[in-house]
């Protein structure tokens, strides 16, 4: 009877507990970002960023969703909110982990699981002081992933890890290097179209450029402008190792 008890009793643990976790992950909009649109415009005299950032996202979730949710700088000031064009409400709050902010943005209507939705955020952000992740100067200006530059709907220090996405980048800058392909056709900004998973950067400043030859062929090194011999022997490495690597998947 003891035997009977026992598994009556654990029986009904297991059922309790998969119903409590059913009831946890039942009625969740989970949002995948399936691409990032940002137009950054860098304010040499104000010391700040405008940017304007759109975000295509798909709920892969199991219910739908009526609000997104996006991370930023926290220094940064959110000035408008738009859901497929259509102006829309947001608040903002202090995010518990990074130096973030949390932007809930207001859908018109519920998306129901597989729709997608189109949010777009312009905001302002200041840069204070220079630093390794994010800086301006009339020499050179960046702006790299960890200083949350762009609104994301996850950061590292989110459960679900920072979103990758394909990308395209616009900046009011030239001489500019980012990841994905060069469409620039002006000499005062530049454009790039990442089409793999990536995350949106930017590093501006006078470049020369050091050309692979024979199995580096096609590969380019930029060097800060009158780089020493040293540095472009450095460089000349950095192209010898990605040539081995390009051979290797190949």
């Amino acid at each position: 009877m003891k035997t009977v008890a026992r598994a009556t009793l654990l029986l009904f643990f297991i059922l309790s507990t998969t119903q409590l976790f059913v009831a946890q992950t039942e009625g969740t909009a989970i949002w995948r970002v399936t691409k990032f649109d940002v137009t950054a415009n860098v304010q040499q005299s104000e010391r700040s960023l405008n940017g304007t950032t759109t975000i295509t996202a798909i709920n892969v979730g199991t219910a739908p969703g009526s609000t997104f949710t996006v991370r930023l700088n926290s220094k940064a000031s959110v000035k408008s909110a738009n859901v497929s064009g259509a102006v829309a409400s947001f608040r903002a709050t202090p995010e518990s982990r990074g130096d973030v902010q949390r932007v809930v943005v207001s859908l018109p209507g519920p998306v129901s699981p597989n729709g997608s939705s189109t949010i777009t955020i312009n905001y302002l952000l200041p840069v204070e002081a220079n630093t390794g992740i994010s800086a301006i100067s009339p020499i050179s200006s960046q702006f790299l992933p960890l200083s949350f530059w762009y609104p994301m709907p996850n950061t590292p220090f989110t459960l679900r890890g920072v979103d990758t996405a394909p990308f395209k980048l616009t900046v009011n800058v030239a001489n500019v290097i980012s990841s994905g392909i060069d469409k620039t056709a002006s000499a005062t900004s530049a454009s790039f179209e990442q089409p793999l998973f990536g995350q949106p950067f930017f590093v501006q400043g006078e470049w020369d450029k050091v050309e692979g030859a024979a199995e580096g062929k096609g590969i380019t090194a930029y060097v800060a402008k009158g780089a020493t011999a040293e540095e472009r022997k450095r460089a000349e490495a950095v192209m010898a190792f990605t040539a081995a690597a390009r051979a290797f998947f190949a």
